[in-house]
């Protein structure tokens, strides 16, 4: 009993150090709240360009203060931050697109085109390199953009996110421990605010009546954030059916009648920016 009990006090020992390391890590490169650098990914079927638009500073980092370096590399792209006074990778993350998707497509093989993308981090305290990678058919990854990044640089956008009413569906936590989705309105007018909100509560309700989200509920949080449309509904271009909505959303996207989607990210990241989110639902 003795062996075994002095097995685990090793094994806690010989973790903690590492577990610190990580603490300290976000501590000493980055603040708690977000960068974001919003890009335009282009290109056709059968090749992909990166054109910087804008970095914006966000008052809130839900993510996770001790995993910062990505593992597992899902994804088609990745991004990685690394500190420019010692070259050390401080923070990583994978990520796929809608622009990948459109590269399959018959238009993709005739023509060039953009869509609006971004990716988010901690907000660094000192000069950074940014990198973006997109994974090749061999399954390796190949740095397709690389910038240098000055938190004190003037041109990073700080004003604060618009005042959208939030509301609280379910919280369990703070936010770095916890995984915090945000639902966003689309399609919803002023006069069915009430209605967007018991909506946000009906899907979370859906959402946590199964396994593995039942059982894993206290490890969440969720938010939801009205931003009003002019126009109630989506927009339904196989039916001569537009609305003016808040983030723009389609159906028939690649033509496909059932496929909604929007291409308007920049919109839905900044409503975002009120509440802490690490995902988002439309």
């Amino acid at each position: 009993m003795l062996a075994k009990m002095t097995r685990k006090l090793f094994f806690i020992l010989l973790i903690f150090p590492l577990f610190c390391s990580a603490q300290n890590t976000f501590s000493e490169f980055f603040l708690p709240k977000s960068l974001r650098f919003d890009f335009l990914m282009g290109g056709n079927s059968g090749k992909v360009s990166v054109y910087p638009v804008q970095l914006k500073q966000e008052p809130h980092w839900a993510g996770s203060q001790i995993n910062l370096i990505d593992i597992f590399h899902y994804g088609s792209y990745r991004f990685r931050v690394f500190d420019m006074e010692t070259d050390h990778l401080i923070f990583s993350k994978g990520f796929s697109t809608l622009f990948q998707e459109w590269q399959t497509t018959a238009e993709a093989k005739q023509m060039d085109k953009t869509f609006y993308q971004a990716v988010i981090f901690p907000f660094p305290q000192k000069k950074i390199r940014l990198e973006i990678d997109a994974r090749q058919w061999e399954g390796h990854f190949l740095t397709i953009f690389s910038t240098e990044i000055d938190p004190d640089d003037y041109f990073i956008l700080r004003e604060k996110p618009h005042p959208y009413e939030a509301e609280v569906i379910l919280e369990n936590g703070n936010p770095e421990i916890k995984v915090d989705l945000v639902i966003l309105s689309e399609g919803y007018t002023e006069v069915e605010k009430d209605k967007f909100f018991s909506d946000a509560k009906r899907v979370t309700g859906y959402l946590f009546e199964e396994d593995p989200f039942k059982l894993e509920m206290s490890k969440f949080n969720v938010r939801a954030v009205f931003v009003p449309s002019v126009d109630s509904g989506t927009d339904v271009p196989g039916e001569e059916i537009y609305r003016n909505t808040a983030f723009n959303s389609t159906f028939y996207t690649f033509d496909l009648p059932r496929y909604l989607t929007t291409s308007d990210m920049k919109s839905v990241y900044d409503a975002a920016a009120v509440v802490p989110y690490d995902h988002l639902y439309l």
